[in-house]
């Protein structure tokens, strides 16, 4: 009953569309989305782990869903989001952590996770100075 109440709250909070009392699947999936980050804040989880967490989803839910993520971890749970959106990994995450071929290559924090940097530490190329340019292929100094 406590745990309705809780989730019932979380939804209110969250502005999920519950006009005609509607079946979680046939909500949107933006609205399928905050249903299932009111149950992970009802049942208090200390660990999160998301994939692609708003795919399909429009850009106005898609902030709400980092705002939520940001303060779930503000709340003390570990999000890990895996993702290939360059925006979640600047806008939810504070930092990158890039695998590639089963291994952790790099961890880059988010403030500087442009597309060239995530890029190059999934190719395990070292990261360029702030302002350097990438080397021509093939160019010898």
């Amino acid at each position: 009953r406590r745990q309705n109440a809780v989730v019932g709250e979380a939804i209110r909070r969250l502005q999920v569309d519950t006009r005609a009392q509607r079946e979680v699947q046939r909500l949107s999936g933006g609205n399928q989305q905050k249903v299932t980050i009111a149950r992970w804040i009802a049942a208090e989880a200390s660990t999160i782990l998301c994939f692609d967490p708003t795919r399909g989803i429009d850009i106005r839910t898609k902030h709400e869903i980092y705002h939520l993520l940001r303060e779930l971890a503000g709340q003390g749970a570990s999000v890990l989001l895996y993702t290939s959106e360059l925006e979640e990994v600047q806008l939810a995450c504070d930092r990158a952590i890039v695998i590639f071929g089963g291994r952790v290559v790099d961890v880059i924090p988010a403030a500087i996770a442009d597309e060239p940097t995530l890029v190059r530490a999934a190719y395990g190329l070292p990261r360029l100075a702030p302002g350097a340019a990438a080397p021509l292929p093939g160019a010898t100094a």
